[in-house]
């Protein structure tokens, strides 16, 4: 060995730390990079179709301003570094929905109850769970401003289209409620004072149905429950912790729960969405005693799984208190893909194209239709413009048809169309004042349909 090169080789120990990556983190070879970005782009895009706007996240923020949304657990799996600048902390995005929550909470207009945002993105913090995970890839979507069941509803269908769109075949997704959670593990508590709290949680998110269960028997009689009822709250959580039940099978259990809780503390839309599903795949099913992945969900959560996977490739609920954090008192909700958690040899599905906007209004007394609805959408998409589904209180202008006012368009200038439905008909109503009827009864995706026949100012009453 010359000279030269001695004095220009480093020690061994030198040369192995310059060579290794950190855990957790990893450049992606091959096709990899590829597919992720085929991957987002496709699930942006229909998130688009649906009416949400993309918005870009920035990389770090100021601690102290993202502090109030951030469970101090996943502070502590944060990274953080010194301004430069300013020499204030900043910490590297943690998490997008809590970000998000604080830019919109200091951006919106009040005058806006309909808020959808996309986003693809990375988060950093360290996750050692499974497998060490620092940089996390994900695509989402955050619905701010509705707070009924069908801003759940339309999430949870949202995140299905997503796997079929990637063409994940076979997922179930598992729903639960953090408030029911809450209520049932105050009640245990309640009845048996002697067991600590801690130690009734992580018996119930065991899913140890024998020792909760000898735990409630043993407690005594109160004003809260009488013994009848002890025994019926029993006997029904400990077959909700026995099973992972789909949806259609698990509504008269959760009724009878609902029963047996003070003044039926199940939160009404809860119930309300697990009778929508009930009709619906049993790729949906019900685990009460699932722990959710952030601690501000509120309402409905829910992971999605594939089959033989252990660790969820979405997840997402309804987190009505975070926005309050940063002080917007607004209803919010979303999910995110886990892009890195998702099989490179998934089938991408075709690109959709993108001509415009429709609306679709839906009203309260719709109730029960959705899935019809949905399947006019999914009918209507491929060929033609994305569509949008809103939840107004009343009709644009006059509920009458030939009386829509066509002001309403100038808030929207991509929106061409109005579709609703009135009766047993699916109305389309043209930008230019023409309508046509499609039959709900008639209905199929054909090439007729992605043409209406316009007849001016029909009156379809």
């Amino acid at each position: 060995m010359s000279k030269i090169s001695q004095k220009y080789q480093a020690p061994a120990s030198r040369l192995e730390k310059r060579g290794l990556t950190p855990k957790g983190v990893g450049p992606l070879f091959s096709g990899n990079p590829t597919f992720r970005r085929k991957v987002a782009g496709e699930l942006l895009d229909l998130f688009r179709q649906r009416g949400y706007r993309e918005i870009a996240l920035p990389a770090f923020e100021y601690l102290d301003a993202l502090r109030p949304g951030i469970d101090p657990a996943l502070l502590e799996k944060s990274y953080t570094i010194q301004d430069r600048t300013s020499g204030h902390v900043l910490i590297l995005r943690p998490d997008a929905t809590a970000q998000i929550a604080r830019l919109l909470a200091h951006a919106i207009d009040s005058g806006f109850n309909d808020l959808r945002f996309s986003y693809s993105t990375t988060v950093f913090r360290h996750e050692d769970h499974h497998v060490l995970e620092r940089e996390l890839f994900q695509a989402g979507v955050e619905y701010w401003g509705n707070g009924s069941v069908w801003g759940d509803w339309e999430i949870i269908h949202l995140c299905l289209q997503g796997a079929r769109k990637l063409a994940i075949w076979d997922p179930t997704l598992v729903l639960s409620h953090q408030g029911l959670q809450t209520t049932i593990l105050d009640l245990v508590a309640e009845i048996a004072p002697e067991v600590s709290r801690q130690e009734i949680s992580r018996l119930f998110y065991a899913h140890d149905s024998g020792s909760l269960h000898e735990i409630i028997q043993g407690g005594t009689p109160n004003k809260i429950l009488s013994s009848r009822k002890i025994k019926c709250f029993s006997e029904t959580l400990s077959f909700f912790l026995r099973n992972v039940v789909p949806l259609p099978e698990a509504l008269a259990s959760l009724e009878t729960l609902s029963s047996c809780l003070p003044n039926g503390q199940v939160d009404a839309s809860f119930l309300a969405l697990v009778k929508e599903w009930t009709h619906a795949p049993s790729e949906i099913v019900l685990d009460l005693a699932l722990a959710p992945v952030g601690p501000y969900y509120s309402g409905m959560f829910f992971h999605l799984y594939t089959p033989g996977s252990t660790r969820e490739i979405a997840s997402g609920g309804r987190y009505d208190k975070l926005p309050a954090l940063f002080g917007a008192n607004i209803p919010a909700t979303g999910f995110a893909f886990h892009l890195n958690r998702i099989d490179d040899s998934s089938n991408i599905g075709k690109e959709v194209r993108d001509q415009g906007e429709i609306h679709f209004l839906l009203q309260p007394e719709d109730a029960g239709a959705y899935h019809l609805i949905e399947k006019l959408v999914s009918s209507l998409t491929p060929n033609r413009q994305p569509v949008r589904i809103l939840y107004p209180d009343s009709f644009p202008g006059n509920r009458e048809l030939h009386l829509l006012d066509l002001s309403y368009f100038e808030k929207f200038p991509n929106v061409t169309e109005v579709i609703w439905k009135k009766g047993d008909d699916f109305i389309s109503f043209l930008k230019n004042g023409s309508s046509h009827r499609i039959s709900q009864t008639d209905h199929s995706p054909s090439h007729e349909d992605t043409v209406p026949q316009q007849e001016h100012h029909q009156n379809p009453s």
